[in-house]
């Protein structure tokens, strides 16, 4: 594939027009801190750019893994997934005005652009009413609107108490590959999605992805998606490198934080027949009995501090002298002495960006209040404080209290 280096123009074809589709120049080559690829290109604001990408190992298999709508001057091109090298990407320049139909479905790529998560633009699937499913998932909300959890799935008991959406892929090996997302609230089978569309003929690939917000990668991200085969399955490199991608291409909101799951039955079979494959691609693999127990305690902002130890609900508003325990976080938060959340955190949320900037402690605890320790303190003063491997919690009087918020003061 070539890498975009030279300007050069080609012809499409597209419902009988001629479409102009340019290759751009890629500027620079970088990865950002989670490790997906940063393109620089000098952008247009009345062009739409998409991504062509070259897989390793195998390199036999493309696939435009993004679509990116033009501003003008420099601008990034980049894909849900961890980067390649340059040399495997190449970008192509499309008029919005006239645009391509890339997925040859028959609509245009800004028509599904703009109509997602019902429409697609790199999709071949038809349209279905939202309350059978989607056709992308374009930010976490429809992910969580397509979910279900449940706690007696006899035939993948992997799936117990986990957060999930099923989807199904028609001929995943062919250049008109249908990706479904299911609104698994709707449908408890796949068979009962199925039967709603036309799979006459078609080759079907089943399965789920999963969101496991507890997990923190090591680029850094918290919160991964993983998608398994039904029952768990394992499959060839080849196989799995499809649906992998597919998904992802139509999961833009990805952040590097997509894997595999293969269930405990399907173990031996991917390790004695084709791991060995999947070494150099970026299908991070998990096997059931390598799942790593969720993280108990992640601090966000290192510090100290005193105060009334309180547990709070979205309604009630904390005063500046409460260390607060949030089950979920708020959308807003006054200055407070000290923050405990039994659900994780971003670096970037406003909880942690509100801990920063008032220099208290805030750290996430895993069901703090099943630990004896931290419950027999509720509703006292405490002294709270947070560091990089452990958080300290103890009983405080009230003058160790109001002496702290003396020194505080400013004058």
């Amino acid at each position: 594939m070539a890498t975009g280096r030279l300007l050069c123009w080609t012809l499409c074809v597209l419902v009988g027009n001629i479409v102009l589709a340019q290759n751009v120049e890629i500027l620079d080559y970088s990865v950002n801190a989670i490790g997906q690829v940063q393109l620089e290109i000098n952008g247009e604001a009345d062009k739409y750019y998409l991504l062509h990408t070259t897989h390793e190992p195998n390199e036999d298999y493309e696939l435009t893994t993004s679509i990116t709508m033009g501003v003008a001057g420099p601008m990034v091109i980049s894909e849900p997934l961890g980067a390649f090298p340059e040399s495997n990407y190449e970008i192509t320049a499309h008029p919005i005005a006239n645009p391509d139909d890339t997925d040859g479905d028959g609509i245009d790529d800004i028509t599904e652009y703009n109509g997602m998560p019902a429409l697609a633009p790199l999709n071949f699937g038809n349209e279905v009413p939202f309350v059978d499913g989607s056709l992308s998932i374009d930010n976490a909300d429809t992910y969580t609107a397509l979910a279900v959890v449940d706690n007696n799935i006899p035939w993948a008991p992997f799936l117990n108490n986990q957060e999930f959406v099923k989807f199904a892929i028609l001929n995943q090996d062919t250049d008109e590959p249908e990706v479904y997302f299911i609104n698994s609230v709707t449908h408890y089978i796949h068979a009962s999605f199925l039967g709603t569309i036309n799979t006459a003929g078609a080759d079907v690939v089943t399965g789920e992805v999963v969101y496991n917000p507890n997990t923190v990668l090591p680029n850094g991200v918290i919160g991964a998606y993983s998608f398994n085969y039904s029952f768990g399955n394992a499959y060839s490199f080849e196989h799995t490198q499809r649906t992998f991608e597919l998904l992802a291409a139509n999961m833009p909101f990805l952040q590097n934080n997509f894997r595999h799951f293969i269930g405990g039955s399907s173990q031996d079979q991917h390790l004695n027949n084709f791991a060995e494959d999947f070494v150099g691609s970026r299908i991070g693999v998990i096997l059931e009995n390598e799942v790593v127990v969720d993280v108990d305690y992640l601090p966000f902002n290192p510090a100290e501090g005193y105060g009334f130890f309180r547990q709070m609900t979205l309604g009630e508003t904390p005063n500046s002298r409460d260390i607060v325990l949030y089950d979920a976080l708020p959308n807003t938060l006054p200055r407070v002495g000290g923050i405990i959340t039994s659900v994780l955190q971003t670096p970037l949320s406003h909880v942690n960006l509100r801990a920063i900037q008032d220099n208290v402690p805030n750290a996430y605890i895993k069901n703090p209040l099943e630990i004896d320790s931290i419950a027999a303190l509720l509703n006292n003063y405490v002294y709270y404080k947070v560091e990089g491997e452990q958080y300290t919690l103890r009983a405080a009087t009230l003058e160790e209290v109001n002496a702290w918020h003396d020194n505080r003061r400013p004058t």
